[in-house]
């Protein structure tokens, strides 16, 4: 049996999962999902910042407009004040932002282009 079965057919069992709750493979489970949850957080934050060409940083990282947003937005979600103050991988620091923005903007070409080539298709058709 895969962990991934595994964990399907537990959670089938809510009494299962009332005796079983510490089950490490039911902890992993919930950690990468909230970590999910907050790293989809930072991408829309970053993505909202470089839209209309804001500065992401300040005087200090503390201070800086990503984080200030970032809090603003983990206001309604305790996990994710949490997951910021993390300081071994946090997935906030400046590398990692141009990483991401640069995804971004890599997916936004590629749109483009799609449709760029989807038109001319149909022009010469």
């Amino acid at each position: 049996m895969t962990a991934r079965n595994f964990v399907a057919r537990f959670e089938t069992f809510p009494e299962l999962t009332e005796i079983y709750g510490k089950c490490p493979v039911m902890q992993k489970k919930k950690t990468v999902e909230s970590n999910r949850i907050c790293f989809i957080k930072v991408i829309d934050c970053l993505q909202y910042l470089a839209r209309p060409e804001q500065a992401m940083q300040g005087d200090t990282d503390d201070e800086s407009n990503f984080m200030q947003l970032l809090k603003l937005v983990g206001k309604d979600q305790p996990l994710s004040i949490k997951w910021l103050e993390r300081k071994e991988d946090s997935y906030t620091s400046h590398d990692i932002q141009n990483e991401i923005i640069a995804i971004i903007a890599n997916h936004v070409i590629k749109k483009i282009w799609y449709r760029k080539s989807g038109l001319a298709f149909c022009y010469y058709v």
